[in-house]
């Protein structure tokens, strides 16, 4: 559904779409670092990377701590270096670069409610 959407949204403009995708890792603690955990991080990242590699531009991580930094360390070797290279490991305040701040979800001092 994701891809399909993508591409049409692609033919109808005449320039490709890309995903910019935000992950918020406050809060984030060690002892959610479990095996069960890192399995679902690298099948969720292989997932991406044979599917969805065109479509995803950026990848915006923020409100990173050590855990996340630790589990990042684990997680990269299994990374495909063009999706390392999309990463930007970034402050909240560097999010309205990349995002116009009417765009911003409440967590992070914008308008825009997220539902679940």
């Amino acid at each position: 559904y994701m891809r399909i959407t993508i591409n049409k949204l692609s033919v109808e403009s005449g320039k490709l779409k890309r995903w910019l995708c935000l992950f918020d890792t406050g809060g984030a603690t060690l002892s959610q670092v479990r095996p069960e955990f890192l399995d679902q991080v690298q099948r969720s990242s292989k997932l991406f990377q044979r599917h969805y590699r065109e479509v995803v531009g950026t990848v915006m991580i923020f409100n990173c701590n050590s855990v996340f930094r630790l589990v990042f360390g684990m997680v990269r070797p299994f990374l495909n270096p063009r999706t390392i290279q999309k990463c930007r490991v970034c402050d909240v305040q560097n999010l309205s670069e990349v995002i116009p701040p009417s765009r911003l979800p409440k967590s992070v001092g914008g308008p825009v409610l997220l539902v679940d």
